[in-house]
C-alpha cells in the first residue's frame, strides 16, 4: 500500500507534493498529501484515514539539573519530549531525531508519515517515525547539558517500548548529528545493558567509535547530488522545462549552505556547475567572477572562521542574492519565516529549484513556480542519502 502512495511521489509539475504543501499546520499539509494521493489510486476514505493514523505516540516532559563548575546542583533546565512511530507493519520504524524549539507533537506526526514515504521510495523495510527534544539552543550548545537532556530522554523512551533496535532506530535530524546519535546509543546501553541484540543499532549518523559508517555525513549531501544529476540528464524533463541537459556551466545559487551544502556544492562544481551565490544566516554573497564561481571550500573555511559571510573575498553583499539570475536554486530553509512564499516565488529568476527540507514552499509558492515553468525537484526525492546510509549503517 504505501508502496502505491510512493510511486505517486514522482517528478511533475503539476503533481501534488506534501513538503511543497506547507502552511501554518504541517500535519494538515501531509493529510492534504495523503488523502489526494490515496484519491488517485483508488482507496476509500475509510482506508486513507487508517494509513493517515499514526499507531503510536509519546510525549513526556523533564526537569533536569546540570551540576555547576564547581559540582554543585544548576538551576533547573525544563524540555519536553516527542517521539512517533507512523505504522508497525515492518519493524523497526527509522526516523529522524529533530531538535527544534518550534516543533510540537503533530509536526512529528508529519514527520512519521513522511518517513514512511521516503523509506518506501527506498525500498527499505522500514516504516517512518520521527522525533525530538525542544531544549533551546543555549542549552544544546552545553554538551553537559545536552548530553544529560539526552540521556534523560532516551531512559524513558526505552522504558517504554519506544526505542531499540527492533522497535524504533533514530537518524539525524534538524540540529542533531554524530554527538547526539552517539549520546542516544550510549544512553540506551546504559539503561538496557546487553539486554537487546545489537544495542548499538538504536541510533545511526554515529560516529566511528560507535560503529558508524565512513562518510555518513556526507550522505545527504551525495544523495541531493544524484537526484540533481539524474534530473537535469532526463531529456524528457529537461525538454519539457527548455532547460539544457546537463550539469556542466550551470550557475547554483544556494539558501542556506552548511556541512550539507559543502558536500553538495563540491560535487556540483566537481561536474561542472558553478556556486555564483549564497545566503548564509541573513549574509548573502554574489561572486564577482561569474565564470568560475565561488570555491565552496574557502566559502565553508571563511565562514567557520569569520562567523559570517559579510567580507568575503571577490563577492558583493546581496541579502536577496536568491532573486539573482541562475540555473538552480538550492534552498536549505528551516524556518516558516524563510520559506518560499507565493510573492517571493514571483521573484526567482531560476530554472531548476532544489528542495532540500521540509516545508521550503508554501502552496502558492509551489503553484506559482509551477506557472512560471521551474522545475521543481522536491524533498521527497532529494534527502534519500538520509535513510538509504542510515540503513546501511543499521
Amino acid at each position: 500500500m504505501i508502496s502505491l502512495l510512493a510511486k505517486k511521489s514522482q517528478i511533475h509539475r503539476n503533481t501534488p507534493n506534501v513538503f511543497r504543501y506547507a502552511s501554518a499546520s504541517f500535519l494538515d499539509n501531509m493529510s492534504h498529501f495523503y488523502k489526494e494521493t490515496c484519491k488517485e489510486i483508488g482507496l476509500s476514505d475509510e482506508l486513507t484515514s487508517i494509513i493517515l493514523q499514526p499507531e503510536h505516540s509519546i510525549e513526556t516532559s523533564h526537569q533536569i539539573f546540570p551540576k555547576n563548575a564547581d559540582g554543585s546542583k544548576g538551576s533547573p533546565i525544563l524540555f519536553k519530549g516527542y517521539r512517533v512511530i507512523h505504522k508497525s507493519y515492518l519493524k523497526p520504524s527509522l526516523g529522524g531525531f529533530r531538535m527544534d524549539r518550534n516543533f510540537e507533537m503533530e509536526d512529528y506526526e508529519a514527520m512519521a508519515a513522511y518517513n514512511t514515504i521516503r523509506n518506501a521510495i527506498c525500498k527499505i523495510p522500514m516504516t517512518g517515525s520521527g522525533g525530538g527534544i525542544n531544549l533551546e539552543r543555549k542549552n544544546r550548545q552545553n554538551e553537559k547539558v545536552l548530553s544529560l537532556a539526552l540521556e534523560t530522554f532516551v531512559t524513558e523512551l526505552a522504558t517504554k517500548n519506544f526505542l531499540g533496535p527492533h522497535i524504533d532506530v533514530s537518524m539525524p535530524a534538524l540540529n542533531s548529528g554524530s554527538f547526539e546519535m552517539d549520546r542516544i546509543a550510549q544512553a540506551y546501553i546504559h539503561g538496557v545493558g546487553n539486554k537487546a541484540m545489537s544495542p548499538l543499532a538504536c541510533a545511526t549518523g554515529k560516529s566511528i567509535d560507535y560503529s558508524g559508517i565512513e562518510l555518513r555525513a556526507d550522505a545527504p549531501g551525495v544523495g541531493s547530488f544524484l537526484a540533481l544529476n539524474k534530473i537535469l540528464n532526463s531529456p524528457e524533463l529537461t525538454k519539457a522545462h527548455n532547460i539544457k541537459q546537463g550539469l556542466k556551466g550551470k550557475r547554483v545559487i544556494f539558501l542556506g549552505f552548511g556541512s550539507r551544502g559543502l558536500t553538495l556544492s563540491k560535487l556540483l562544481v566537481e561536474n561542472g556547475a558553478k556556486v555564483v551565490g549564497v545566503l548564509e544566516q541573513g549574509n548573502g554573497i554574489y561572486c564577482t567572477n561569474e565564470e568560475d564561481g565561488f570555491d565552496p571550500e574557502n566559502i565553508k573555511k571563511y565562514q567557520d572562521e569569520m562567523g559570517k559571510l559579510r567580507g568575503f573575498p571577490e563577492s558583493i553583499a546581496d541579502p536577496e542574492v536568491y532573486n539573482r539570475p541562475c540555473d538552480i536554486l538550492v534552498s536549505y530553509v528551516h524556518t516558516a519565516e524563510n520559506r518560499i512564499t507565493e510573492e517571493k516565488a514571483k521573484k526567482l529568476r531560476c530554472a531548476v529549484f532544489a528542495e532540500q527540507s521540509m516545508g521550503n514552499l508554501t502552496p502558492k509558492g509551489d503553484q506559482m513556480l509551477n506557472s512560471m515553468g521551474v522545475l521543481v525537484l522536491p524533498d521527497v526525492l532529494s534527502s534519500l542519502g538520509e535513510p538509504v546510509s542510515s540503513y546501511i549503517e543499521y
